[in-house]
């Protein structure tokens, strides 16, 4: 009987890359992760399946936070004017208390 390995760590060497980057020290690293999981909880609700999210990158340094969504349908994420993606970088500065910037990508394929 095998052992169960989690396949992102196992191909993180290979052809994977880490979803959060940033690093933090030993009394920080609980608040870090618990901001983290919030804001993907919170953009997974808000956006829902109708957006096609395929993946959330967060990058922290020290007085910025990158928040990149990944999706197949950017227009929707986005909103008519812009108006979502203002909305949802207000929503995920109230998380974190720093200024944020927030990326969409769109994937063609």
């Amino acid at each position: 009987m095998g052992q169960k390995v989690n396949p992102i760590s196992m191909r993180l060497q290979v052809n994977k890359n880490w979803r959060s980057k940033w690093f933090a020290s030993k009394r920080d690293y609980a608040s870090y992760l618990t901001q983290d999981l919030t804001v993907r909880k919170m953009i997974q609700n808000k956006l829902g399946s109708r957006a096609a999210v395929n993946r959330v990158d967060i990058e922290r340094s020290p007085n910025l936070v990158t928040v990149t969504i990944v999706t197949a349908k950017a227009g929707v994420v986005i909103g008519r004017g812009g108006s979502g993606a203002q909305e949802l970088k207000s929503s995920i500065e109230k998380i974190y208390k720093v200024p944020v910037r927030v990326n969409i990508e769109e994937i063609k394929k």
